[in-house]
């Protein structure tokens, strides 16, 4: 029980920094948001978008280091060794993580890129019939745009599942002391591979516990912190630990023998 509560108690510190962390990057949007409400503009002002823009970049070439810090942490405070200083781990091979992380969002962006491609398709259709005055009878615009979301869901999934599941832990396992900080390049191969045949589950379970960490937010941010942020963290954790001992497993090199 002591040793549960503990491990709790970690990922909750873990869950806490995460929560602060972006907080803290997105008060430059919040600094921005605050100008025009005083001044009371009724569009975005300048100030607003270059707080916008701000927190945008900040998210990408901060928050993306850290956040997978703080799931390395996390693996950390499943097996009782947490140490602050572990959410760290991004920044200090900067490099090789932000080319990881940058990767990884490559393959989310494309994968997201080509699942829309049906629903733009959808609303150009139906943007194009009521300018030109020639729409078509009997709702179809809605059916129209109901296939589009149809097929756009239908094709993230698997895209989502066979491809950007692969890569989730690239960013890490590149800079993971565990695994030698093998790198990018190595890091594809690795992560590619640790992958085989868990995308689909990977992502059911995201999706499934994203869904109840979302529940949580009825409870405010308190709910959220306590409960759905430390337990997506949890689930990143034991899912990264999964890949790497499945990855990593080796043998016992044979005790040399006395002559």
């Amino acid at each position: 029980l002591a040793a549960s509560l503990a491990h709790c108690t970690k990922l909750l510190a873990v869950a806490a920094m995460s929560f602060g962390g972006y907080k803290v990057l997105a008060v430059p949007q919040l600094i921005g948001a605050i100008y025009d409400s005083a001044t009371d503009a009724t569009e975005p002002s300048p100030v607003n978008l270059l707080g916008v823009c701000c927190s945008g970049i900040l998210n990408i070439f901060v928050g993306l280091p850290f956040f997978y810090g703080c799931v390395y942490a996390a693996t950390r405070a499943i097996r009782g060794a947490l140490n602050p200083a572990d959410v760290l781990i991004g920044f200090r091979n900067y490099g090789q993580m932000l080319l990881a992380a940058l990767f990884m969002l490559a393959v989310y962006t494309g994968a997201a890129m080509v699942a829309y491609i049906p629903l733009v398709v959808a609303v150009f259709v139906s943007v194009f019939t009521s300018i030109s005055g020639s729409a078509a009878p009997g709702g179809m615009q809605s059916v129209a745009f109901l296939v589009g979301v149809l097929l756009t869901i239908g094709l993230l999934v698997p895209l989502m599942a066979l491809f950007v599941m692969r890569v989730l832990f690239l960013p890490l396992a590149a800079v993971d002391p565990a695994l030698g900080s093998m790198g990018v390049a190595r890091a594809i191969s690795y992560s590619w591979s640790a992958t085989k045949g868990c995308g689909w589950r990977m992502f059911a379970l995201l999706l499934g516990f994203s869904m109840l960490a979302a529940t949580s937010l009825l409870l405010l941010c308190v709910g959220y912190l306590l409960i759905g942020l430390r337990m997506l963290m949890a689930l990143m954790a034991v899912m990264y630990e999964t890949i790497y001992r499945r990855g990593t497993a080796q043998p016992p090199a044979p005790a040399a023998v006395a002559s």
